[in-house]
């Protein structure tokens, strides 16, 4: 296996993931099982992971939410771990700042950006949410431009 072609086909599978391995082929200038070989190397090291995306109006989840939290250092782990079960979470991560942690979520109405942070908070001791915020409209994602009803425009 030639890391060159590694290089190449993650190259062009950012531009485009949905390429087939026979247009990965003709695009790079190289033979079908070559870059079968080379795409298939690269899911065996974990190295591109196959993912699956929905539109977020077509979910059943039309509502963006953002929460950003605030805990002792100490508990940060704890807290993450424990988040990490929430129904619904699309990112969860530690940062720096006057918020510690940031939680994403995408939720069925507005009325659950209250309810879920009354669960935040009773999930665990001393956390406390400290902003919030409510996407309206995704006009991007993973670099691909979206139509007003959330599909790619491309």
């Amino acid at each position: 296996i030639d890391p060159d072609d590694d290089a190449r086909v993650l190259a062009r599978l950012r531009r485009d993931g949905r390429l087939t391995g026979a247009e990965l082929a003709e695009r790079l200038g190289i033979g079908p099982d070559r870059a079968r070989t080379a795409l298939n190397g690269l899911l065996a090291s974990d190295r591109v992971v196959v993912r699956t995306e929905v539109a977020r109006p077509f979910s059943g989840r039309p509502v963006y939410a953002w929460f950003f939290l605030r805990t002792p250092a100490r508990s940060v782990e704890a807290a993450l771990d424990r988040l990490a079960t929430l129904r619904d979470l699309r990112l969860l991560a530690p940062t720096v700042g006057a918020a510690n942690i940031v939680l994403a979520m995408w939720l069925r109405s507005l009325d659950d950006v209250r309810k879920v942070e009354t669960v935040i908070e009773r999930a665990v001791s001393g956390l406390e949410v400290i902003d919030r915020s409510v996407i309206l409209r995704t006009t991007k994602h993973l670099g691909r431009p979206l139509s007003a009803s959330g599909t790619s425009a491309i």
